[in-house]
């Protein structure tokens, strides 16, 4: 025994001098999500990190400052392989973040942590630590992480990645596409032959530019009409189906409803310019913070049609300095927004500012317009109702905003139904606009958990847009005009000017669909200010900064 006892120390050193030992679980649990399309993957940052821990130092000393370096450089590093924002981004929002209650917090935080995996990994873990008495995991892993960095070079990595993806197939984007070849979510947009994405994209943004509506009112004056814009926060389409919604009596309350209507942002201030500016094509999102053409500002142009512009909300407009934006992007004088003083207040924000109730609001704008004798109205009203951290102002309520989402948001729809019946009862003619201006993010899907909408999916900017006239007199079609070409606000102020036009109320039989001639379709594209998401043949595409585009994709997670 004592003869063997050298020759096997050197063997023992070795092994602790070149072993990820722990480490293991972190890389294969990364490779995993990985695979199931949970976070990406940077192969050689993630190289270089495991040779480093791997290469562990005889010494104690540098033992442990090697952990203290690696246990930072794994976090930080496992946020860059992550679909999360750019950490440049969190720490612009952090004060944003800091004046959220408590209670929204500890929200988020179950959001972000999922039992699932927490329980997945603490199993993986005892998997590797009981398989490495036999198995060196450690070198197994190394191999991976180099044949990933390489395996890009080979081209049988090429040719055998032209499977149609079946998840991706099922995503009808219902959109010309710009090529004909379609792409799989295991292969990189950048080594399909033939496709220029950036290119795409800037040939988008040229065409756009060329496109405009203009506003030429009818030369008949006798039946003036109001015009209200009800903009609302926080929900899209999938969030209309995860919360049960799709029958709710509204959408059969109006005329023509879009159902593949693109707000193009999945942030308020982002989306509000988009719609105040929708009398242009769409822009890029770093255009939006530049000053337009004067005929792209839609209260300007119905300034010019005529209207008195004004604006109402359910929120005092501080957050995120929404109030300045919206007013800036009128670009005409308007009255300050709609008093809110003694009106109900119905929930508490997520930094436990007030939320007052829709119907009260819009009651409120509408007994205080005059009978005549004035010009007709246009108003922008925006609700911030549905967004994410609300909670109920009512005593023992829940606090977590998910769970309340159906409730608030079949509230705000009846309020929109209830403002339909007193507009029809007050006799005033008014066009009415629903519109959305991104969703909530309500279910999340692989890439994103519920509630984040850094990644502006077609999930999250995919939303309803509606327009109903009222009036008396007025007959119209028992169902609504559904719309399922892809538009965005240029096809909404198509309808509008048709209409400012061609008066709906000058004859009694009023057609919807008449103002649907020549509508103008829109690409899906969808830009925050650090991702863009694109539609391309039957799915998406999107980047990240100027990182390579990559597939989208979607599914619950």
């Amino acid at each position: 025994m004592s003869e063997l006892a050298p020759s096997s120390t050197p063997q023992h050193l070795h092994s602790r001098v070149w072993s990820l030992g722990g480490w293991s679980t972190y890389f294969i649990g990364k490779l995993i999500l990985y695979g199931y399309g949970y976070i990406g993957f940077h192969a050689l940052e993630n190289l270089l990190l495991a040779v480093f821990v791997a290469a562990q130092s005889r010494r104690r000393l540098l033992r442990w400052l090697q952990k203290l370096i690696a246990i930072p450089l794994a976090a930080a590093l496992l946020y860059y392989d992550s679909f999360l924002p750019p950490f440049r981004q969190f720490v612009k929002r952090l004060p944003e973040i800091l004046s959220f209650s408590p209670e929204y917090l500890l929200e988020l935080s179950g959001r972000i942590i999922d039992i699932r995996l927490v329980a997945g990994f603490l199993i993986l873990w005892s998997l590797i630590e009981f398989l490495r008495q036999w198995v060196r995991i450690g070198g197994l892993v190394i191999m991976s992480l180099t044949a990933l960095l390489f395996m890009p070079l080979l081209p049988q990595y090429h040719s055998s990645r032209n499977a149609t993806n079946p998840e991706l197939s099922e995503v009808s984007t219902n959109s010309p596409s710009p090529t004909s070849q379609a792409i799989t979510p295991s292969q990189s947009p950048s080594q399909i032959k033939g496709v220029d994405f950036d290119k795409l994209l800037a040939d988008f943004f040229t065409s756009e530019a060329r496109r405009q509506v203009t506003f030429v009112p009818s030369a008949d004056k006798s039946q003036p009409f109001d015009i209200v814009f009800l903009h609302i926060c926080s929900l899209s389409w999938d969030d209309i189906r995860v919360a049960g919604l799709e029958k709710h009596p509204l959408w059969q309350r109006l005329d023509l409803l879009f159902t593949r209507f693109n707000s193009a942002a999945s942030y308020s201030g982002p989306a509000a310019i988009r719609f105040l500016r929708g009398t242009c094509g769409q822009t890029s999102h770093q255009a939006l913070y530049s000053p337009a053409n004067p005929e792209c500002y839609l209260m300007k142009q119905l300034a010019q049609a005529g209207y008195e512009s004004e604006l109402a909300m359910n929120h005092d407009g501080h957050f995120d300095e929404f109030l300045e934006i919206v007013q800036k992007q009128y670009d005409v004088q308007s009255r300050s927004a709609l008093s809110l003083l003694d009106l109900p207040i119905t929930q508490r924000s997520f930094d436990d500012s007030p939320i007052f109730d829709d119907y009260a609001v819009l009651a409120r704008w509408l007994e205080a317009q005059p009978a005549g004798g004035k010009n007709p109205t246009a108003l922008f009203y925006n609700t911030v109702s549905l967004h994410d951290g609300n909670y109920l102002n009512e005593p023992g309520a829940a606090r977590d905003s998910l769970k309340t989402f159906g409730k608030r948001a079949t509230t705000l729809l009846d309020d929109v139904v209830r403002f339909f019946d007193k507009l029809e009862s007050s006799g005033r003619r008014t066009i009415v606009v629903v519109a959305s201006e991104h969703g909530a993010a309500l279910e999340g899907d692989r890439m994103q958990f519920p509630g984040l909408r850094e990644i502006p999916s077609p999930a999250i900017t995919l939303v309803p847009l509606g327009i109903r006239v009222i009036g008396p007199g007025l007959s119209r079609p028992s169902a609504p005009v559904r719309i399922s070409e892809p538009t965005s606000y240029l096809a909404m102020s198509h309808v509008i000017g048709g209409m400012i036009s061609k008066n709906p109320f000058l004859n009694s039989d009023y057609r919807p669909e008449t103002y649907l001639r020549d509508l103008p379709q829109t690409h899906f594209v969808s830009e925050n200010e650090d991702a863009t998401v694109m539609a391309h043949d039957n799915g998406y595409v999107w980047r990240q900064g100027k990182e390579p585009w990559s597939p989208y994709l979607t599914g619950s997670r």
